[in-house]
């Protein structure tokens, strides 16, 4: 990936919400991202961590249909949304080609990238939605990580403003859990093992990983079996 990080820490002190033209909520609470290593870009993962935005004018994501000037979103943050009222291109799911995300008003506000050889995220056009920003405490990056193989891996994330939004971080370690390790008793196993952090304290863990999906719980090339 080629980009830069901002001049700012790993998310900025100011809370984000994205509204359609007609004044309807789009999005949850959104913090801007202010560190790369948070970006995963490993198959079937999503690119962001909930509760996170970036701007394509900050960040360059240009290895694949991602334009300069629009945002990205994890689309688990989206609400008042429908993704059904255009046609998508891709294997599993849309490849972020087509512009199929709009607001129940039917108002067009982006595209979805969710196929399988891709990690999953939403670009949304600025000129497309109202954005406004608010001032906040600065949030937390939270991190549930596991040793796998002998390495800290990270198996999911979130922004969050603070520990009582913990439920939503084990619900997404439950749900990558189960798609990245099939066996029953292998997954219980290392679930027993997963731990919370913030990313301040395990991010040295990182510093040396020259493979971005050596960060990650990603066994998509391992033998299942």
């Amino acid at each position: 990936m080629r980009g830069c990080l901002f001049h700012y820490g790993p998310v900025k002190e100011m809370k984000t919400h994205l509204f359609d033209k007609k004044g309807l909520l789009l999005t949850n609470d959104l913090y801007q991202l202010g560190d790369e290593q948070m970006i995963c870009l490993c198959d079937s993962m999503d690119l962001l961590p909930m509760g996170s935005y970036i701007d394509t004018e900050k960040i360059k994501l240009d290895w694949m249909q991602i334009d300069s000037g629009n945002l990205i979103v994890n689309k688990k943050d989206l609400i008042n949304y429908r993704d059904d009222l255009y046609k998508t291109i891709g294997c599993c799911g849309p490849d972020g080609s087509i512009m199929n995300i709009a607001s129940k008003n039917n108002l067009v506000v982006g595209c979805e990238g969710g196929d399988c050889m891709m990690p999953y995220f939403v670009q949304i056009l600025k000129q497309n939605v109202v954005i406004k920003m608010t001032p906040a405490k600065e949030p937390l990056i939270l991190v549930a990580h596991v040793n796998y193989k002998g390495q800290v891996r990270i198996i999911d994330r979130i922004v969050v403003q603070g520990y009582d939004e913990l439920p939503k971080l084990e619900q997404l370690v439950e749900e990558r859990l189960e798609w990245e390790i099939w066996d029953v008793d292998k997954r219980n196993k290392l679930k027993e093992q997963v731990q919370i952090a913030e990313f301040k304290q395990i991010k040295h863990f990182f510093k040396q990983v020259s493979d971005h999906r050596d960060r990650w719980l990603f066994t998509k090339y391992d033998d299942k079996k």
